[in-house]
C-alpha cells in the first residue's frame, strides 16, 4: 500500500523529514542519485547514449543539476539546458556544484531529455518562454524522464492548461501524487518509478492506494463444508424497455464469488430474460411506462432475503426509481449500492434521501454523474474531486467511488484511489459490471472501502488483460464477465501464499 499526497502535504513531509535531522541538501542528493539512475537504465535501452537535462529555477531543478553531475561521473555524455536562473539556495549550491557544458536550446539528437523545469507544486499556465521549452522537449524525439511530475501538470489533479511534458517515465519522488494518477496525468507521465528518498510522512490519515497483496484478503480458501448462504445473497434491481441487458451485466456479482443472485427486473422485460443466466434467479416486479414501478411488498421481500442490493443500471431517472431507493435506505439493513439512474434520480429528487438510511450505503458516480449529486461543475469536480468526494462522503455518511481514469473512493474517514483500468471500459455496460461486483464483494465484509477497491481493479485488471488480446477498441463489457473469474483467481492465488 503507498499514499497518494497533495502538494501541501508534500511539502509538510519534506519539512517534516528535514525537522527530524535530514537536511535538504541530503534529500536532494537522494533525488538527483534516483532520477540518474534511472536515465542510466533506460539508456541502456536507447541507440543515442546523449544526455540533456532541462532545468529550472526552484528545487526541481536542482535535482536535475545533481542527476547531471552524477551522470557526468560515470561518464555519460550530458548536458545541462538552464532553462532559468537557479532561485532557491539549493538550486545555486546544485548549479554551481555541476560542471557539465550548457545548452540554450534543445536540438534534436538526444537520446534521453530529462524535465526538471517545474516540480509537483506547479499550477495555473506556463508562460511564454516555459511553454517554447516544453514544446522543444516534446519535438525532441528523445525518451523523456521527468523528474516527480511532468512540468506543466498540476499535482493537486492532474490538469494541465495549455503546454505540459509528454514524459515516458517519471520518476515519483517519495509517493505518489494525484496528478499522477487523474484527469491528464496518466496520459502524461508515462510509466510511474516510485523513488524512496527517505520522507518521513507525519501522522496524518493520507490518501493511499491498494496493493494487491492488500485486496487478498477478501478472497480466503473457501471451507469445503460451505454453501452459497456463506458466500453472499446479492439483489440486482434494474432493466427497463430501453436498456434491457444492463442487468444482465450485474452478474458479475456471481463472477466475483456471490452465491446467489437475483435480477430483480420490470415484467416488461422479464421474458426475453429467462435463460439468459440460468444461474439467475428471476424476479418479475411491477413495471410503469417501461421502467420499475414502486411495490412496497415486493421490495420488502427482496430487502429481507439481500445481504446486499444494487439499484440503478439501465433502470432510467424517474420518480419511480427514486421511491424505491428512498424505501430501500429506510428499510434495508444491508449494503445498498447506487448506481447510474439511482443516482441521477437522487439529484433529481432529492439527495437529502441519503440522510434517512438504516443500511450501509455505497455511492457508484462518475464525474458528470457526481457533478449532478453535488449540483456542481464537471470541471469543478476535476479540480477538485479528491476535496468534494471526501466532503460529500462524511455529510451523508457514505461510501463514494468516483469513477474516472482512476477511482477515488471515500467513506467518512478514509481515502483510497484505484488506478487498475484501461481505456477499453470506456464502453456501455462497464458501470453496470463494477456495479454487481461491488455488490458481491460488499456483501461478505463490513470494510467498504476496500470492497470498492477490490471490485475496481477487478475491473481495471480484466480489462486490461482483455485488452492484450481484444484491443482497447473490441472489449465489450459483456467480455468483462468471462475475463473476472482469471482476475479473482489471481487474488485467490495470493491469499493462499499469505
Amino acid at each position: 500500500m503507498r499514499y497518494v499526497l497533495t502538494n501541501a502535504e508534500m511539502r509538510a513531509a519534506d519539512e517534516f523529514t528535514m525537522e527530524s535531522g535530514v537536511s535538504s541538501r541530503t534529500l536532494m542528493e537522494r533525488a538527483g542519485k534516483a532520477v540518474a539512475k534511472l536515465a542510466e537504465k533506460a539508456l541502456s535501452y536507447l541507440s543515442v547514449k546523449s544526455v540533456a537535462v532541462v532545468c529550472g529555477s526552484g528545487n526541481n531543478g536542482g535535482d536535475g543539476y545533481c542527476a547531471a553531475r552524477i551522470l557526468a561521473k560515470k561518464g555519460v555524455s550530458v548536458v545541462v539546458f538552464e532553462a532559468f536562473p537557479p532561485k532557491t539556495v539549493e538550486c545555486q549550491l546544485e548549479n554551481a556544484r555541476c560542471r557539465t557544458p550548457r545548452i540554450n536550446t534543445l536540438k534534436k539528437g538526444y537520446g534521453l531529455v530529462i524535465d526538471c523545469l517545474y516540480g509537483t507544486g506547479f499550477h495555473g499556465t506556463l508562460n511564454e518562454r516555459a511553454a517554447q521549452i516544453v514544446k522543444e522537449i516534446n519535438e525532441s524525439g528523445a525518451f523523456v524522464l521527468a523528474a516527480d511530475i511532468p512540468s506543466g501538470l498540476a499535482g493537486d489533479n492532474g490538469l494541465r492548461a495549455g503546454e505540459a511534458v509528454r514524459a515516458d517515465m517519471t520518476a515519483v519522488i517519495g509517493e505518489f501524487k494525484a496528478g499522477h494518477l487523474f484527469n491528464d496525468g496518466p496520459d502524461l507521465c508515462g510509466e510511474l518509478r516510485v523513488c524512496d528518498i527517505g520522507i518521513v510522512l507525519p501522522e496524518k490519515d493520507y490518501m493511499w492506494m491498494y496493493a494487491p497483496k492488500d485486496l487478498c484478503a477478501l478472497f480466503p480458501k473457501r471451507k469445503s463444508r460451505s454453501n452459497k448462504g456463506d458466500y453472499g445473497r446479492v439483489a440486482i434491481l434494474g432493466g427497463s424497455e430501453r436498456y434491457s441487458g444492463a442487468p444482465l451485466l450485474g452478474m458479475s456479482a456471481l463472477r466475483a464469488g456471490a452465491g446467489y443472485v437475483r435480477l430483480c427486473v420490470p415484467d416488461c422485460i422479464f421474458s426475453p430474460l429467462i435463460g439468459k443466466y440460468p444461474e439467475a434467479i428471476l424476479k418479475k416486479m411491477p413495471s410503469k411506462n417501461g421502467v420499475l414501478a414502486y411495490d412496497e411488498a415486493a421490495l420488502s421481500e427482496i430487502a429481507a432475503q439481500s445481504d446486499s442490493i444494487a439499484v440503478g443500471m439501465g433502470c432510467c431517472k424517474d420518480r419511480e426509481i427514486y421511491r424505491i431507493v428512498r424505501y430501500l435506505l429506510e428499510h434495508f439493513t444491508g449494503t445498498l449500492v447506487l448506481d447510474a439512474d439511482a443516482l441521477n434520480s437522487l439529484a433529481e429528487f432529492g439527495v437529502n434521501a441519503l440522510e434517512n438510511r438504516r443500511c450501509t450505503v455505497i455511492l457508484t458516480p462518475h464525474v458528470k454523474e457526481f457533478s449532478r449529486l453535488c449540483q456542481t461543475t464537471v470541471q469543478e469536480v476535476c479540480e477538485n474531486g479528491t476535496a468534494l468526494a471526501r466532503a460529500f462522503a462524511k455529510r451523508y455518511g457514505v461510501t463514494l467511488m468516483l469513477k474516472s481514469n482512476a477511482t477515488l473512493i471515500s467513506d467518512q474517514s478514509r481515502a483510497a484511489v484505484s488506478s487498475a483500468g484501461s481505456p477499453a471500459l470506456a464502453k456501455g455496460g462497464s458501470g453496470d459490471v463494477l456495479a454487481g461486483l461491488t455488490a458481491a464483494i460488499a456483501a461478505c465484509t463490513d470494510d467498504t472501502v476496500l470492497a470498492c477497491a477490490c471490485a475496481s481493479f477487478i475491473l481495471g485488471e480484466s480489462a486490461v488483460s482483455l485488452s492484450q488480446t481484444l484491443g482497447e477498441y473490441g472489449v465489450c463489457a459483456s467480455d468483462l464477465l468471462q475475463e473476472i473469474p482469471k482476475t479473482v483467481k489471481k487474488l485467490e492465488s495470493l491469499a493462499r501464499i499469505k
